[in-house]
């Protein structure tokens, strides 16, 4: 079918019909894009039921057919009969919890409508390829019988309501309680909770003590009418004013841009994913985001996901009984638990195994995590920021990592450049770093031609290499100031090849060369053990280990 004919078709075809019962609730127009459907801000439909998952279900087209794909734990239906993945045609009915999904014709003179498509509540969303930010905000009319209707807008959350002074919205009407309500986000949708009021918190004529508020929605509490609705605005990202931000440190454009990024994106609960090379300081990101949190002050979890057995990655996540395996002696808490009503880091995410990625899926989804050997849930509160120095759309393409997944953490994405791209920082890096590592009583500086050589290399271990670079220069001289030639810089794999090709009679192993690298930096800190390991950027009992394996002990 030519491209010609295949638009035609969607113009008559395509649209999905969102039934309750017999009941049609919406219509939502689709072409041949792929479309999301969940709980979730991220989905082009959202269907804003407990029984619906945040990533519920995907419809695509292949070869002119439609084909619908379940991502949920909760499960989907065609014709009463569950599937993971089905084809979609005209007669047939998808159910999803209590929704009803069938397709029909869209004519001409058909009026359809978006219904929960409008509905979408994400509070935050980042295009890096435009540097924009896409931002929801609150917008509120509140309306008495006395005085004329008064706007207000709100950007950050929680919203406290009542006539207490401490509120973020203070209303004056007698019926309403000193702390009434509560306008919260959670993963990008508004919800309201009554705070023990004396008259109650009513929700289109319904008195509720918790419920998820839609645009349009009317709130009444005592005398006083509340109308809600949000809009996005696509801000631009500008450069941050300050060199250092919460121990982040950078002049350039790029990272004062990161800076901004951090600090407009901080105060949400929505996910963060930072990528960057090895050493471009993916941690120190996570802890400025949690710095400039409302989170600060509980507890900040880290765990790298690819520095735990993979037997033992889940006990870790999650947590476990006693007994619940060989060695479980005691029940222990996880880092999910351990970070409750905090944030969690989880570093390395493209290195989880495949297995347990569902397990993970379904704790970002309803916010309950089972301990390994447990018969029941428990609830956690946790904002979640991951990082990776893979690609992972590569890894998503060869399924090596889930794609629900990947899409449930890739909202905010924020990217480290890699030291070699930011140049202009180098001079600012250096001497933060010799500050903070120079010895009591010393100030080292750096000459003009050492720098010149800084600035010339290719910088593979990034931020990380640059400090131990340095380190070196410190520990292994008495002089103030720090000349090209006391400069170390840490051999790589590819110069040991290099070298190897040179001199054939020379052992080109990577044991060879650490041997090498050990015994020439052991002699330059003079037999020095302690300052060789400092040197080496390795703790002192990995030196020993190694000095015990290549027998130089």
């Amino acid at each position: 079918m030519t491209g010609i004919k295949a638009a035609i078709k969607c113009l008559l075809m395509d649209c999905l019909v969102f039934k309750k019962g017999n009941s049609e609730i919406f219509r939502y127009p689709i072409s041949n894009q792929t479309i999301g459907i969940g709980r979730g801000t991220h989905n082009h439909v959202i269907l804003s039921d407990d029984e619906i998952s945040r990533s519920h279900l995907t419809l695509s087209y292949q070869d002119e057919a439609i084909l619908v794909s379940n991502h949920s734990s909760k499960g989907s239906q065609k014709n009463s009969v569950i599937f993971d993945k089905t084809s979609f045609q005209k007669g047939d009915v998808l159910q999803v919890g209590s929704w009803l999904i069938l397709l029909d014709d869209v004519k001409s003179n058909q009026e359809v409508t978006r219904g929960a498509s409008e509905e979408k509540t994400q509070i935050i969303n980042y295009e890096p390829s435009k540097g924009t930010l896409n931002v929801t905000t609150l917008d509120v009319t509140v309306c008495t019988a006395e005085g004329k209707p008064k706007n207000f807008s709100f950007r950050h959350f929680p919203i406290k309501i009542g006539t207490g002074p401490h509120n973020s919205l203070i209303l004056n009407d007698p019926y309403i309680s000193q702390n009434h309500c509560v306008i919260d986000s959670r993963s990008g949708q508004f919800w309201i909770v009554d705070a023990g009021s004396k008259n109650g918190t009513w929700v289109h004529g319904k008195n509720i003590k918790e419920g998820l508020l839609c645009s349009s929605d009317e709130i009444v509490l005592g005398r006083t009418n509340i109308q809600i609705r949000w809009a996005q605005a696509a801000e631009k990202i500008k450069p941050h004013k300050d060199l250092i931000f919460e121990g982040m440190i950078g002049s350039s454009k790029v990272m004062r841009e990161i800076f901004s990024l951090i600090e407009q994106v901080a105060p949400s609960d929505v996910p963060i994913f930072i990528s960057g090379e090895t050493g471009t300081g993916k941690e120190l990101t996570a802890r400025a985001i949690y710095q400039r949190s409302h989170r600060v002050g509980k507890p900040f979890m880290s765990i790298n996901c690819g520095a735990i057995s993979p037997n033992l990655i889940e006990s870790e996540l999650f947590g476990h009984e006693k007994g619940a395996f060989t060695g479980a002696v005691n029940s222990r808490r996880g880092v999910f638990e351990a970070a409750h009503e905090g944030t969690l880091f989880l570093d390395e995410i493209g290195e989880l195994p495949l297995e347990l990625q569902p397990k993970l899926l379904r704790v970002l989804e309803d916010g309950k995590i089972r301990r390994v050997g447990a018969n029941h849930e428990t609830a956690v509160d946790v904002r979640i920021i991951t990082a990776t120095h893979r690609n992972l759309f590569h890894e998503v393409k060869k399924e090596r990592f889930r794609e629900d997944l990947f899409y449930r953490l890739y909202v905010i994405p924020i990217i480290l450049p890699s030291l070699k791209d930011r140049q202009e920082d180098l001079p600012y890096l250096v001497e933060a770093i010799l500050a903070t590592h120079a010895p009591s009583g010393r100030k080292i500086s750096l000459t003009a031609e050492a720098l010149e050589k800084l600035k010339n290399h290719q910088w593979p271990g990034n931020i990380r290499e640059l400090k131990n670079v340095l380190l070196r220069s410190i520990y292994t001289s008495q002089d103030a100031e720090i000349t090209p030639r006391r400069l170390c810089f840490f051999p790589t794999l590819d110069s040991f090849v290099e070298e190897a090709k040179e001199d054939e009679t020379r052992p080109h192993t990577l044991e060879a060369g650490e041997r090498h690298i050990i015994l020439s930096t052991l002699n330059q800190c003079g037999g020095n053990k302690k300052k060789t390991a400092d040197t080496l950027g390795i703790a002192k009992s990995t030196l020993f280990k190694k000095l015990k394996e290549y027998d130089i002990l």
